[in-house]
């Protein structure tokens, strides 16, 4: 009878923790900026961005953020934003690929991800915030559903971004995102259930 109590028990919490079908569950909203030169006669151009980050620490002394910076030239801060990491650490995360320059909305001009971190409870699962390059404002603007996609994949063939992973103890979902006027929306769901056949 035990026996049976707790492992009633550990299913309860294996489907409460696997039911995120890769979602970041910490999410909160990213503070961004975007700074421009009032001296500037014209928009800075995609090309002359240049990024770096660094992290920072929230009231408990835990590294809780990204902050990027886009410098033009090397001399005027054009865009700056602070992104909540996924997990607090309490040592500096180092490593390398926490921003790239990747085309995510399919136009040709690279956009801006940042690693926010993995998600090891659960489902793992890794998050990424994203900004896109404007073409007519010049300038970048946040992609606010992007940091709830867990293990996003740009799919360029078919100019969509899927994400895949479990939906509770015995299912599986995929998730379809496409741009729709400049929005990036959930488009197609499948869930499918696991077959975990013969113990």
């Amino acid at each position: 009878m035990k026996k049976f109590f707790y492992l009633s028990l550990v299913m309860i919490i294996l489907s409460y923790a696997t039911n995120v079908m890769g979602q970041n569950m910490n999410q909160q909203k990213t503070l961004s900026k975007v700074v421009s030169d009032q001296k500037a006669k014209k928009p800075f151009k995609r090309k002359d961005y240049k990024f770096r980050y660094s992290f920072s620490k929230d009231d408990e002394g835990q590294y809780a953020y990204i902050n990027v910076e886009g410098w033009v030239k090397k001399k005027t801060l054009a865009f700056s934003c602070c992104c909540n990491l996924v997990e607090p650490k309490d040592k500096e995360p180092d490593g390398e690929g926490w921003i790239s320059e990747t085309d995510i909305n399919f136009d040709g001009v690279p956009d801006l991800l940042i690693y926010i971190g993995l998600q090891a409870w659960g489902q793992v699962a890794s998050f990424y915030d994203a900004y896109v390059w404007n073409v007519e404002k010049a300038c970048f603007d946040h992609v606010d559903i992007y940091s709830s996609i867990g293990e996003p994949f740009i799919d360029n063939e078919n100019h969509c971004i899927t994400s895949t992973g479990r939906n509770g103890p015995d299912h599986f979902t995929t998730q379809s995102y496409e741009w729709k006027d400049g929005k990036l929306i959930l488009t197609k769901e499948k869930t499918e259930k696991i077959e975990w056949g013969d113990e």
